[in-house]
């Protein structure tokens, strides 16, 4: 009999809310530094931005991200839509541009959000994460 080995990694609770603050919802994101972007970005299944109701707010725009395997994937792009910060204690919440991917069963932190938001990975197989002052002194289990 093979043993299921459960795949940890650091998952946060953020609040989203959209930029006109006429809905809001809480998610939880993983943070994925693998994530890459010139800008803020938090990629989120589709329900996530239906709820948001983002088309009230921008029009959205095709996109285009490169997967780490090399594939070149269609996304859509609701441009500076939303503010995300952490649901526990949070640096102020960053505008951020919400992309939704076909299929996306999680909602992802880039590596621009994940610095904006001022947090340090410090082990992401075991969760474990910090803010940036807090380095060297505190260390908190993700969701």
């Amino acid at each position: 009999m093979t043993r299921r080995v459960k795949s940890v990694v650091l998952r946060l609770r953020v609040k989203v809310e959209r930029v006109d603050g006429a809905a809001q919802l809480e998610e939880v994101a993983v943070v994925n530094s693998g994530f890459g972007g010139v800008r803020p970005e938090l990629l989120v299944p589709r329900e996530v931005a239906t709820r948001l109701r983002l088309r009230e707010v921008v029009e959205p725009e095709v996109a285009y991200k490169v997967t780490g395997d090399g594939r070149r994937v269609a996304l859509i792009r609701y441009p500076s839509s939303a503010r995300v910060s952490l649901v526990e204690e949070s640096p102020p919440a960053v505008v951020v541009d919400v992309l939704v991917a076909e299929g996306a069963r999680r909602t992802l932190m880039n590596d621009k959000l994940i610095s904006a938001l001022s947090v340090v990975v410090i082990d992401p197989s075991e969760g474990l994460w910090c803010f940036r002052h807090e380095l060297g002194h505190r260390v908190r289990r993700g969701v």
